[in-house]
């Protein structure tokens, strides 16, 4: 039976402060950095505390699971990174994932920009999952928030440009495999803030891991969700109509926002009297806490650890 541990980084990312104010507390000055000597900087941040709290907990047969809230890595002046930096970034964050090759590492979002045939940037906001030291997949949010932070004139949504639009419609997948450590896999879901709320109609647009999912199992009888649903966000709680997790299956959650929730691990439960693709479809969930202790004392700055979990049985 799969088992599963999170370890969630609660850290506020409303805005670059708080991580500005931790680097300075460890004898670094962001503001004499490069952008990609900043990136690393936070990478490292993460880094340290998968070494110092998760690779000793790692029990047999569980798959650790470390997850950061959107926008941890922006620029110092909370702008976005440019092309060159996050790409080149990538091999950064490979070569550290490679150091925990067993962590399933998401590592938030990157908030980053290019420059436009129109003269403005074209900002995008990825998350990233790594494991073993290769890049699992990311994606990038197809929600902007009035609260992102885009600067409106220099900068522009990427799904505001038609032909980027086409280009992520047909590229973009919001399903994964993350390896177990006895060989097998578990199919995960992952969305971004925006992306996991309702938004008002008409018609009401559902989630869109929800979406995405009914598009690719449009049989009502067959797809019983995802094995995990994870969220990364900056002011979302769950939205129970739009979580894609199979009953029994896990929803993962972590939150940068000011005054948010931080983090929560579920354990998904849906009526028992159906079949479990008809459970799904239904859009109400049962969940229960899975329990979890906190090291350090700022709640805007430390670790959740959550006890191993147990995932149901697929179908169950």
């Amino acid at each position: 039976m799969a088992r599963l541990q999170l370890f969630a980084f609660e850290i506020a990312t409303d805005s670059e402060r708080k991580i500005n104010g931790i680097l300075r507390a460890k004898g670094v000055d962001p503001d004499e950095m490069t952008q990609l000597q900043y990136f690393h900087q936070q990478a490292n941040l993460q880094r340290d505390l998968i070494l110092r709290h998760v690779v000793p907990q790692v029990q047999p047969e569980t798959l650790p699971v470390f997850l950061a809230p959107e926008f941890f890595f922006k620029w110092r002046d909370g702008l976005p990174y440019d092309r060159a930096t996050f790409f080149n970034a990538i091999d950064y964050l490979k070569a550290l994932s490679a150091e925990f090759p067993d962590v399933l590492w998401i590592i938030g979002t990157v908030w980053w920009a290019e420059p436009h045939a129109s003269g403005a940037l074209m900002v995008h906001n990825s998350a990233l999952i790594l494991q073993g030291g290769v890049v699992l997949h990311s994606w990038q949010k197809e929600r902007l928030s009035g609260i992102d932070g885009l600067r409106r004139g220099p900068e522009f949504w990427d799904r505001e440009d038609a032909q980027a639009a086409r280009i992520l419609a047909r590229s973009q997948i919001p399903f994964f495999d993350a390896r177990l450590p006895d060989g097998d896999s578990l199919q995960c879901g992952i969305e971004i803030c925006l992306d996991h709320l309702t938004l008002n109609g008409p018609p009401p647009s559902p989630g869109v891991l929800r979406q995405h999912y009914l598009a690719a199992e449009p049989d009502p009888d067959q797809g019983a969700g995802v094995d995990v649903h994870i969220l990364t966000a900056a002011g979302m709680p769950m939205q129970p109509e739009n979580v894609v997790a199979r009953r029994g299956g896990l929803f993962l959650r972590c939150d940068g926002g000011r005054g948010a929730r931080r983090s929560e691990c579920l354990r998904i439960g849906r009526d028992n009297g159906i079949s479990a693709a008809q459970a799904l479809r239904r859009w109400t969930i049962a969940p229960a806490a899975v329990p979890h202790q906190v090291v350090g004392n700022d709640p805007d700055n430390r670790i959740a650890i959550y006890d191993p979990v147990a995932l149901g049985a697929p179908g169950g």
